[in-house]
């Protein structure tokens, strides 16, 4: 075939815009396209596309396809792929705090709109349609990350022993109702087991319910755990409570508070112990920035929990026992107790649930007049009508009546107290309040500050 001559004076034109053709060039200088040969002749009018090869269409998709932005950093457009990064993390985020809004079909076509994009940007590179810096140094930074976890998913690994948050990375991701999980193995879950002795007071009586807990279980929900910002939409409690792992690895526990006795109102009283003897978190500020809400399985592994955590807790363990349960919710007080279904003369402010307080040991079930506050020096009464978040239905807690006259007598003692310079009478101290704080284990059940 003939080649360009430099020297003709004939006039040649751009099959893609008409402009006229400079003479020695293989490109528009109009429109930047290419040409795959110099003209045989100047007199001809139509010249072929270029079909050099900058990037690679296919490559670039399957960049994509493999990580976020990664071809669109091949390509060397470093700000659109930054901006496709962030935008599929910002959508994921949103997801994860607000359950209403439907993420994951977005994150599906930002990553699909990212493939297609990646492969129709090759290809007008090809045709010097954009201009092509070379590969974003972001393109080596992910390829590393990419390999990196490619490695671990391959060679399993445990990053270290002991921690909060140990990962086997041989589990798999997966998506459950627009969030993403990790789904640990059987091995996983089941390491680092420990047998716990929690301690109740029923009728004034010590006991502790033995049972087994696992580390691994306490790293799956930590890793799973939903958003602390979705605390105002019930679903977000309908998670802590129906983890499917947890009500597993918790079914030993529920069994062992049943063997204790089979008078089903007494088996919430050892539940309401049980929680009430569990310390106050009071290094709870650090960690709610961290990790928000516990599960219920957390705190009882932890032995430790604010009055949410305590609450939801026993609201499980209700639940499972078989009652009608709900999470009161004191918003100007920042308080959550539980509410236990019960006979309507015993319940709270007409919300059809007897008021249940878990965070300490000193407060009989039904008893609403303590205060409570942020800080120990301003602590108020709740006053507030609480919201009624319903964990379950079930069977109501008929015999809660005892609590509810104990609760009355214990009101009584206080306000003569309070009259009298906090003191009471002999009678009153010797054979009224000192058999009532025992028959509800006031004087704590182990030497420790629960409350």
């Amino acid at each position: 075939m003939s080649r360009f001559n430099p020297f003709s004076k004939s006039t040649l034109y751009c099959p893609y815009c008409g402009a006229a053709a400079i003479h020695g060039d293989n490109f528009c200088h109009n429109c930047r396209r290419t040409f795959v040969d110099k003209p045989v002749e100047f007199s001809q009018t139509q010249l072929k596309p270029s079909h050099a090869v900058l990037r690679k269409p296919w490559i670039s998709a399957s960049l994509s396809f493999i990580g976020l932005g990664l071809g669109q950093f091949y390509n060397g457009e470093t700000g659109k792929g930054i901006i496709i990064t962030i935008l599929f993390f910002l959508v994921l985020y949103l997801s994860r705090i607000y359950t209403s809004f439907n993420g994951l079909i977005i994150l599906i076509a930002i990553w699909a709109g990212a493939i297609i994009d990646a492969y129709i940007s090759s290809k007008k590179i090809n045709q010097l349609i954009k201009p092509f810096p070379g590969k974003s140094i972001f393109f080596w930074i992910e390829i590393i990350a990419v390999v990196i976890l490619l490695g671990i998913l391959i060679f399993p690994m445990n990053i270290g022993d002991g921690g909060n948050l140990i990962l086997n990375f041989q589990s798999k991701f997966f998506v459950k109702e627009n969030k993403v999980h990790v789904n640990y193995t059987q091995d996983e879950l089941e390491r680092g087991a420990i047998i716990k002795e929690q301690p109740y007071v029923l009728s004034g009586r010590n006991r502790h319910v033995q049972f087994t807990m696992y580390r691994g279980v306490n790293d799956y929900l930590t890793i799973n755990k939903p958003n602390y910002y979705d605390k105002n939409n019930e679903l977000f409690w309908q998670d802590l409570i129906d983890d499917e792992v947890q009500q597993k690895y918790l079914t030993g526990f529920i069994t062992q508070i049943k063997k204790k006795t089979v008078n089903r109102d007494d088996q919430a009283r050892i539940a309401i112990s049980i929680v009430q003897q569990i310390y106050y978190d009071r290094n709870f500020t650090a960690r709610f920035n961290e990790y928000g809400y516990k599960y219920p399985y957390q705190t009882l592994f932890d032995d430790s929990g604010v009055c949410t955590d305590k609450s939801i807790l026993l609201a499980y363990i209700l639940k499972e026992l078989g009652y009608g349960v709900a999470l009161l919710k004191f918003i100007p007080e920042h308080h959550v107790v539980v509410g236990v279904l019960a006979p309507t003369q015993y319940t709270y402010k007409n919300t059809g649930y007897a008021f249940v307080d878990p965070v300490c040991s000193c407060i009989i079930p039904t008893f609403d007049k303590g205060e409570y506050g942020d800080d120990s020096k301003n602590l108020t009464p709740l006053t507030s009508t609480p919201v009624v978040i319903k964990i379950s239905d079930g069977m109501s807690f008929d015999s809660i009546s005892q609590e509810y006259q104990d609760a009355a007598v214990f009101d009584r003692l206080s306000q003569s107290a309070q009259e009298n310079n906090n003191q009471l009478s002999h009678d009153d101290y010797e054979y009224i309040y000192q058999p009532l704080i025992q028959k509800y284990g006031c004087n704590q059940v182990y030497p420790k500050n629960v409350c």
